[in-house]
Order: C-alpha cells, then sequence, then structure tokens
C-alpha cells in the first residue's frame, strides 16, 4: 500500500503573483472605503428620492439603518481582506498553498465582486471596479493553479525517471 503525500501539489506564491494580489487588496480596500463615504454622503439625497421628509423620524431611521449596514460590510470586508493579505504573506516563504486555498479564495472575491450587484439590483462604477479587480484576481489565481500543476507535472516525471523495471 503506498501512502500518498499530498504536500507534494501545494507550492510558494510566487512573488509577481504576491506583489500583484497585495496591489489588488490594496485597490479594493481603498475603493470599498471611497464607495462607503460617497453612498453615505448621498444618504439623505437617496431618503428625500424615496419620499421620506427632510428631519423627520423617518430621515434619521433610514439614514442609521444605511450606516449599520455599510459599517457591517465594510467591517466583514476588511476582516476578509486582511485574512486574505496575512495568508498571502506567509504563503510567500513560509507555507504552501494549494487547490483548496484557490477555490475557497475565490469564492469569496466572487462574492466581493457579484454580491453588491445582485442585492442592490443595480450596477454603479464601484462594482465595474470590482470586477474588474476580481477578473485580476482570476488571473493571479491562474498563475498559482499554474504552479501547482507544473509541480504536480515534476512530480510524475521525477517518480517515472525513477522507477525500476523488474522482471
Amino acid at each position: 500500500m503506498e501512502i500518498r503525500n499530498y504536500n507534494k501539489f501545494k507550492v510558494n506564491i510566487n512573488k509577481k503573483v504576491f506583489y500583484i494580489l497585495l496591489v489588488i487588496s490594496i485597490i479594493y480596500i481603498l475603493l470599498l472605503t471611497i464607495h462607503m463615504l460617497f453612498d453615505l454622503s448621498n444618504n439623505t439625497l437617496t431618503a428625500v428620492n424615496q419620499g421620506i421628509r427632510k428631519n423627520s423620524k423617518e430621515m434619521d431611521k433610514f439614514i442609521s439603518t444605511a450606516t449599520k449596514v455599510w459599517l457591517i460590510q465594510y467591517i466583514t470586508g476588511a476582516i476578509f481582506l486582511i485574512m486574505f493579505v496575512s495568508y498571502i504573506v506567509i504563503a510567500l516563504n513560509k507555507i504552501t498553498v494549494g487547490k483548496v486555498f484557490v477555490i475557497f479564495w475565490l469564492i469569496i472575491w466572487l462574492g466581493f465582486a457579484f454580491v453588491p450587484i445582485i442585492v442592490l439590483k443595480r450596477v454603479t462604477v464601484f462594482d465595474i471596479l470590482s470586477i474588474l479587480l476580481f477578473i485580476g484576481i482570476l488571473i493571479s489565481f491562474f498563475f498559482i493553479v499554474k504552479d501547482i500543476y507544473d509541480s504536480k507535472r515534476n512530480y510524475s516525471y521525477k517518480k517515472m525517471k525513477n522507477r525500476e523495471y523488474k522482471f
């Protein structure tokens, strides 16, 4: 019975891919901050457009609800980004990443890009920029997966080369 070592199909993140992922993460948090500030500054105008009178209790309730939703979204996004950046910093030299890493973070970044469009049922400039950042993440993850498959192919080649044939 052969025992398989699954660590051989994991790789460290390439420095170029690391810097691309780091820049995309920084751009995303800046974009999220600008979007939040822009949206919160326009809450009064949005409320008036929805038929809520200025300086009423409904207006205060609308603004406080919008602020709570944005703070929760911002804090959640920031926590995920801090975890992502921390992991890729460690994965640069100390730990290796595999397919589970790629799939998990691809789902998270997919959520960052498309959930606001699905939930709010509108597309803004910020949403388009988030989709472009997601495409950058997708391309970066392609290179990580390519490195994983290169590692797997090299292992298979070495295994085949060292194989001894008995008659």
